[in-house]
């Protein structure tokens, strides 16, 4: 299940004022409660979610799932500038789409983590210039500074 989060919290490292709990805003999760996948043998087994940046600061992000050898994320991780939205396609394995059809009755408890912060302008300009790589280190360092209660985090079954 999804629920729009708590604003998320300014990241380590990011240069400029702090941002106060009332100056930051949310983000906004399509669709809203729970991703479905429909799976059907010789037809791609996708969702898409949506995630808009409702906030006057920019967000760095990174998706987690709880099954990643069943899915490919794409993509698992950025930047969402202030008032910006992306699109994360979430794809099912090819290998592991017959395993999810043979299981009766058709159950799928596998999660996904959405965790963010903010950002300001200038380690978001910095972020557009690195490789999909350095991005993904760098919000991964980013993240782990914080401590686990303080991330915008929400859950999403499929």
């Amino acid at each position: 299940m999804i629920r729009p989060p708590p604003c998320p919290p300014p990241c380590p490292g990011s240069s400029g004022v702090p941002m106060d709990e009332a100056a930051m805003c949310s983000v906004q999760y399509t669709p809203e409660k729970c991703l479905t996948i429909k799976v059907v043998d010789g037809e791609p087994a996708e969702a898409v979610l949506k995630i808009t940046n409702l906030s006057p600061q920019n967000i760095a992000f990174k998706v987690k799932t709880t099954s990643p050898e069943r899915y490919l994320v794409k993509p698992n991780h950025g930047l969402i500038r202030r008032g910006r939205q992306t699109e994360i396609v979430i794809i099912i394995v090819h290998a592991k789409k017959q395993d999810i059809l043979s299981e009766t009755p058709m159950r799928c408890s596998d999660k996904f983590l959405v965790q963010s912060c903010g950002i300001d302008d200038e380690l978001a300009n910095d972020l557009e210039s690195k490789t999909s790589h350095e991005v993904a280190e760098t919000i991964t360092r980013l993240l782990v500074k914080k401590r686990q209660k303080r991330f915008a985090r929400e859950k999403t079954t499929c």
